[in-house]
């Protein structure tokens, strides 16, 4: 009992330790600065993007530091068992899923290529190369169905903001479009003339959506309430202060129409409405490669899972055929 209790301690410590950092921590990765315009100009990726990798960066060093005294981090001594046993910190002590374990391993994959790319290794010094990356389990989406989508609509129509909640439903519904991507909708992405929106994704990709009669008068609906005061913020979507509206924001929000609209689904977030708008236009037969173009997937299959819902949807069908 007491040495379960010691090392419960000892993981709790390591956990608050590796969760602590300031930016004096970045100066603990070589050529750190090289590093940021390598990821945010030559692959083009955000700044989000980069402050990630080296978040994830900072916190495999301090796993060193902890683990196996390195508190002087050369990137020429870093053995493959060192990440193996940072995987297996991961899974086993911090609880990480399959994703998350590679999102924070492909950091360091990402700084090892370029190291190499910039010729401070040779590609034999990259001990990335002998690890494999986790397996992860393909799920079905979460989505809601077409009765319960339009339940969260009149319950959000009967709301403290009902404009923007509406607005806001209409279009992840409509467009598919991810949570981070409604957060950063500018008003100026929006052609009510030629009824098209703009919206860059992830990775800036960028894609042009239609949009639907009902989502337009939605928008514009939201932006006859929205106060002129607010018409020098470029982002569409604002708070109760009239500020951007942020993620953990429109998370709440949307569990509490959940609560009014009485739907109850285990795991349920506003990102599942990106899942309902592909089910549904699937269901209703769209193509495969339109809904990969309104997603901004970069590959099909990725946007193939959907197929895996509307397959069960038919055998649950099927189980009420009357000569089965």
């Amino acid at each position: 009992m007491k040495r379960h209790f010691r090392r419960t301690i000892i993981r709790h410590y390591i956990r608050e330790t590796l969760t602590a950092y300031g930016p004096e921590k970045a100066n603990k990765i070589p050529y750190v600065d090289k590093y940021w315009q390598y990821i945010t100009v030559e692959r083009g990726c955000t700044a989000k993007y980069a402050h990630a990798c080296i978040n994830h960066l900072n916190k495999f060093i301090d796993f060193l530091e902890l683990t196996y005294n390195v508190f002087d981090f050369d990137p020429f001594n870093i053995e493959p068992y060192h990440i193996r046993r940072y995987m297996m910190y991961l899974k086993n002590d911090l609880g990480n899923k399959p994703k998350t374990r590679n999102h924070k391993v492909n950091a360091i994959r990402s700084y090892y290529a370029f190291l190499e790319g910039f010729e401070y290794i040779e590609k034999d010094d990259d001990p990335t190369q002998l690890i494999r990356r986790t397996r992860v389990p393909r799920q079905l989406p979460i989505y809601l169905k077409y009765e319960e989508a339009e339940a969260l609509l009149t319950a959000a129509a009967a709301g403290t903001h009902p404009e923007r909640d509406v607005a806001i439903l209409r279009l992840m519904l409509q467009t598919g479009m991810r949570v981070g991507e409604v957060i950063r909708l500018r008003v100026k992405d929006i052609n009510f003339e030629d009824r098209t929106l703009f919206i860059q994704g992830k990775g800036n990709q960028e894609r042009l959506v239609p949009l639907t009669d009902n989502t337009c008068a939605a928008i514009k609906n939201y932006l006859a309430v929205r106060e002129p005061a607010s018409n020098q913020i470029e982002e569409l979507f604002l708070n109760k202060i009239k500020t951007p509206l942020r993620q953990g924001t429109l998370y709440t929000f949307f569990k509490r129409l959940c609560r009014k609209a009485e739907v109850h689904k285990p795991n349920l977030s506003a990102c599942h409405l990106r899942h309902t708008c592909m089910t549904l236009l699937l269901q209703e037969g769209a193509d495969l490669m339109a809904l990969k173009k309104l997603a901004g997937h970069k590959s099909v299959r990725t946007t193939q899972i959907y197929l895996s819902v509307s397959q069960k949807l038919l055998r649950e069908a099927m189980k009420k055929h009357p000569l089965a």
